[in-house]
């Protein structure tokens, strides 16, 4: 996956220092582009967690789960720890957590957005 970013951004003229600085940028916003590990992420802002409760909080199967939480991993934003027979889930920093709480923070001053989402011919663009 990093890969095809890199190259997407090769394609668009991006320099290869410009890659080096915005690289984990990607994995971060990678990992913000889904829902489910949008909501671990802020479920791990309250401390580390088990994946059985994490999908029970969130509401998703365990199996589904364990993608999202090996996708968080791969992009280097969560760490596990086992403990006995089971794995407890943390966020890898407190910078990650500071810049979590911050853009948080940010997210409740936006005005609600517009249907840019929606088709075409669905907009109300009156």
């Amino acid at each position: 996956m990093t890969e095809q970013l890199l190259d997407a951004a090769a394609n668009a003229g991006i320099t290869v220092m410009d890659r080096d600085r915005t690289e984990g940028l990607d994995r971060i916003g990678l990992a913000l582009a889904d829902p489910i590990r949008r909501s671990v992420l802020v479920r791990l802002l309250d401390g580390s967690q088990y994946p059985s409760d994490l999908a029970d909080a969130i509401g998703t199967s365990r199996s589904n789960l364990s993608n999202h939480l090996a996708c968080l991993r791969g992009c280097g934003l969560v760490s596990v720890k086992r403990i006995g027979r089971r794995f407890n889930y943390t966020l890898v920093s407190a910078e990650l957590t500071d810049a979590l709480r911050s853009l948080l923070a940010v997210a409740d001053t936006l005005s609600p957005c517009d249907d840019h989402m929606s088709p075409p011919n669905e907009r109300d663009d009156s």
